[in-house]
């Protein structure tokens, strides 16, 4: 018998399909109970997690109100257009009194001019070159005057032997020079100011005798004292005290004309007096007081003071004779001037240091010649003897006159020396810094035969480029001042720009490599550069170059050339000068790399202006330059060069070659000035100086920008932005808003329809309303602040339990107790904003109230839905029973069918055979 090929019974007649249908339906009524039951679940898991979120944006909005948010925000204001300014984070509310004194200029050069852009400008090749240093008159910062002290601000009045006097205000003076030219520049008084060593000079050229020369302050300043020159002179020279001078706290790196003092790993240097050695060692030091003190904590027989401008060793020992020996290749017991030239050991117990700082704009001669870069071949000496003495010829083949010098340490005393020395002698000959600025000239009256040599085995006109012998009467010589040592900083090289971090490989003439990483935070100076290369194990050793501009790196192959080459399209190599092409010639040094900051610029015969201005953009030199017409009608083409660095750091030397051009300063290079406080009579004022017009934080967070010179102090106003305050106090009150919005919207009852919100009986939402009504009541104490309440700052619940906000009221009382506001919502752990970050942690976080209920609803509707699969599974095989039932029954009732067919058959037959029978 065949399957059934319909759901109507062939032989019951009955729906099978229906009925089992209708049967399996009534069995999976639980089933779609426990569905009803999965999908209001769903929804409720859907609305706490809404509500979660609603809570996020509620913490998130009141954060704002804490530490670091919109109390810290500033808003500034300045009572004259003289300065803008603005105000970072939390920076003090309060005003401030500041008076633009001086603008930033940058140092412009202007050349003679020629006919044309393409004119020539050289008749022979020769060498332009450029540097943002080396002047051996650079002045010096009125804050290294009197230990460190510096200068006050103020006027002083000067009274000459006529008997005129002028006041003259010294306020806005930030160098040695300024405060020359000042005084010079008085219209009123007849009075020359000059420097002799570290003290300030005046001299009266009234030629009377009135009354005596005298400065004295105005008011009650102490510039004059400070200077050094309060008082009147005998005569007509007023001569005054040394203020350029070491004191216990003066900072190593203003050492030896800012080139400070280099140090070793390990120890230093050594100090045995015949009975003690004493080792010191730099590490950690920072002052030359530390220095003093290094010494005499040993307790030894040696003990260390300071005289005005060096170190002084005693020795108590019996038989005391000094000797002091650099250890581990450091150069310090030299830069400290205990070694070397100028040390006076006359006396076995006594060591009179060699003076570490130079006079007053005049560098000392130990920083000539590239400075002391280790060697006997690179150190000052006078010979036989304690004083320089220098030869002059002015026939060739005629006698020398021999010159003494005497004790000569700095550059002006070089000058001065030389010239009384050569008047003395009559010989007509004079010698002056030269108008580049870089070094000297010496210049024989009449022109002529002119010889310079060093006598007595000295060696100081070596150093300083002038032991030379010239047909015209004139030897001049760059002196090579060191201006850049292991002290320089990274970040101001380049012209302000300083040094791209990154990586470059160095490889010797060996063929062996190195990556030098400079990627380190504390890689911040020349010196932090030169101990990563020499780390190596590349026959390559990196030190100060011999002019000391720069770093050398040397070729200790002796042939072959060392490479340098800038790593992931860096530029780290490039700003450090060490990718220029290897020297050519020159033992010992062949091979080796000058990165020199000095840009040297070969200008060949016939160049114009327009190749100079291209040779200069392609070296990258610190300049801006431009080719300008005055409109002359003679040579009216002229060349401008402008530092790219602006401030007195970006002072420009150039030294034109030979080529026809000559330049002029048109513009001196000067810091902005600004001063601090003096917004009343009986305030003080603070000089501050920046190579920009921007002033960082002069106080705490602010900046504050020059836009012109003021004769009155701006006040600049900073203020609490409360604008941002109101708005984030605003955005807290609408996010507590929505949470008690979407309460009321999903937990309510209405008793009109008789319908409650799906989460009318979640208790985690009636325990988070709880919480909040709690919250917006809190009385919160330990927050430093008399304001206690949300009330007292005008947010109030209604009756709807919303919370209003009373803007006027919040105003009133954040102008009146801004910190006491300020405190009730940031203070830490107490304040609103951290109280209700935890209100909102206890509901939201992962054992938290609302995430409990979501990961208990959520597993509850997971055991249901597995029961609805269970119980599916179950209808399933229900359903194929009830049909094998169903069909195993019409089998039966077709052979039941089949038997009543048959024996129906058999009763006509049986039928047919009796109606036989009886016919």
């Amino acid at each position: 018998m065949g399957t059934i090929q319909s759901s109507i019974g062939p032989f019951s007649g009955i729906d099978i399909g229906t009925l089992v249908e209708q049967l399996i339906e009534l069995e999976a009524r639980p089933a779609q109970l426990i569905q009803q039951d999965v999908d209001a679940n769903t929804e409720v898991v859907g609305l706490l997690q809404n509500f979660s979120l609603n809570l996020v944006s509620s913490r998130l909005s009141v954060a704002q109100l804490g530490i670091g948010g919109v109390f810290g925000e500033r808003n500034t204001t300045t009572s004259s257009p003289a300065i803008t300014a603005s105000a970072g984070k939390n920076a003090p509310i309060g005003a401030f009194s500041f008076s633009p004194v001086q603008l930033v200029t940058t140092d412009q050069f202007l050349s003679t001019g020629v006919s044309s852009p393409e004119a020539s400008i050289a008749n022979a090749d020769t060498t332009l070159s450029i540097s943002l240093g080396g002047f051996i008159d650079a002045p010096t910062d009125l804050n290294l005057l009197n230990g460190g002290n510096g200068v006050g601000l103020g006027s002083v009045r000067v009274t000459d032997r006529s008997g005129a006097s002028e006041v003259i205000d010294l306020s806005g003076s930030v160098t040695s020079e300024d405060i020359l030219n000042r005084i010079n520049a008085a219209q009123n008084i007849n009075v020359t100011a000059s420097t002799e060593g570290g003290a300030f000079v005046l001299t009266d050229n009234t030629g009377l005798t009135t009354t005596q020369l005298s400065v004295s302050d105005v008011g009650s300043g102490s510039v004059a004292a400070d200077l050094g020159l309060d008082g009147a002179a005998v005569g007509n020279t007023l001569t005054g005290s040394d203020v350029f001078v070491l004191s216990e706290d003066t900072n190593l790196r203003f050492l030896n004309d800012g080139n400070g003092i280099t140090s070793a790993a390990g120890a230093d240097f050594t100090i045995d007096d015949g009975e003690n050695v004493v080792s010191v060692d730099l590490l950690g030091l920072e002052t030359i007081g530390d220095v003093v003190d290094a010494i005499n904590d040993q307790g030894t027989t040696i003990t260390a003071s300071l005289s005005d401008n060096g170190i002084v060793l005693n020795s108590t020992a019996a038989a005391p004779a000094f000797s002091i020996t650099a250890q581990n290749g450091s150069l310090a017991a030299f830069e400290l001037g205990l070694s070397g030239f100028g040390v006076d050991n006359s006396d076995p117990a006594v060591v009179n240091g060699r003076n570490v700082l130079g006079g007053l704009g005049s560098p000392l001669l130990t920083s000539l010649g590239g400075g002391y870069q280790g060697g006997t071949d690179t150190q000052l000496t006078t010979g036989a003897g304690s004083t320089f003495q220098v030869g002059v010829t002015l026939t060739s083949g005629g006698p020398t006159t021999v010159l003494d010098l005497g004790a000569t340490e700095t550059t002006q005393e070089f000058i001065d020396s030389f010239n009384t020395a050569a008047d003395g002698a009559a010989l007509g000959v004079s010698i002056r810094a030269n108008d580049v600025g870089n070094g000297f000239v010496v210049e024989r009256s009449g022109g002529g035969y002119l010889e310079l040599s060093d006598e007595n085995g000295g060696n100081l006109l070596d150093t300083v480029g002038l032991a030379s012998i010239s047909s015209s009467g004139s030897i001049s010589a760059d002196a090579e001042l060191q201006h850049i040592s292991e002290t320089t900083r990274l970040d101001t090289l380049n012209a302000g720009e300083g040094v791209r971090k990154g990586r470059f490989v160095l490889s010797d003439a060996n063929g062996q490599a190195a990556t030098i990483d400079l990627r380190q935070s504390d890689d911040d100076t020349i010196q932090d550069v030169i101990e990563e290369i020499n780390a190596t194990s590349l026959a390559i050793t990196a030190r100060i170059n011999d002019t000391g501009d720069g770093i050398l790196l040397v070729n200790e192959v002796g042939t072959g050339s060392i490479s340098v080459t800038d790593l992931d399209g860096g530029r780290t190599a490039q700003d450090l000068r060490l990718t220029g092409s290897p020297i050519a010639t020159g033992e010992p040094l062949e091979g080796s790399i000058d990165g020199s900051f000095e840009y040297k610029i070969d200008v060949s015969a016939g160049d114009s202006l327009e190749d100079l201005q291209d040779k200069l953009r392609e070296a990258g030199a610190p300049v801006f330059s431009t080719i300008i017409d005055d409109g002359s009608a003679i040579n009216p083409f002229r060349f401008s060069l402008t530092s790219r660095q602006s401030g007195l750091a970006g002072r420009l030397l150039i030294d034109p070659g030979a080529t026809s051009l000559d330049f002029t300063n048109v513009s001196r290079g000067q810091d902005a000035i600004v001063l601090l406080g003096g917004g009343n009579a009986n305030s003080s004022q603070s000089q501050i100086t920046s190579s920009s017009n921007t002033f960082s934080d002069l106080i705490p967070g602010l900046d504050i920008t020059l836009n012109q010179v003021s004769t009155s102090p701006v006040t600049v106003s900073i203020n609490q932005n409360t604008d941002s305050i109101l708005e984030a106090v605003q955005g807290f009150v609408d996010n507590y808003n929505e949470l008690r919005t979407f309460i009321d919207d999903n937990a309510s009852f209405d008793t009109t329809s008789n319908e409650s919100g799906l989460l009318f009986s979640e208790s985690s939402i009636r325990s988070s309303e709880r919480r909040l009504v709690n919250f917006a009541n809190q009385l919160f104490t330990n927050t430093g602040s008399d304001v206690r309440t949300l009330g007292d700052v005008g947010i109030t619940l209604d009756r709807s339990g919303q919370l209003q906000f009373d803007r006027l009221k919040f105003r009133s009382v954040l102008n009146s107790d801004p910190e006491g506001v300020q405190d009730f919502f940031g203070a830490s752990g107490t304040g609103v904003s951290d109280q209700f970050e935890s209100l909102v942690d206890g509901l939201n976080d992962t054992d938290g109230l609302i995430s409990n209920r979501v990961d208990n609803i959520t597993r509850t509707i997971e055991r249901q839905n597995k029961a609805i699969e269970e119980i599916g599974e179950r209808l399933e095989i229900r359903q194929e029973r009830l049909l094998l039932e169903f069909v195993a029954m019409e089998r039966a009732i077709a052979t039941l069918t089949s038997q009543q067919n048959a024996l129906s058959q058999l009763s006509g037959l049986a039928s047919s055979v009796q109606a036989a029978a009886r016919g």
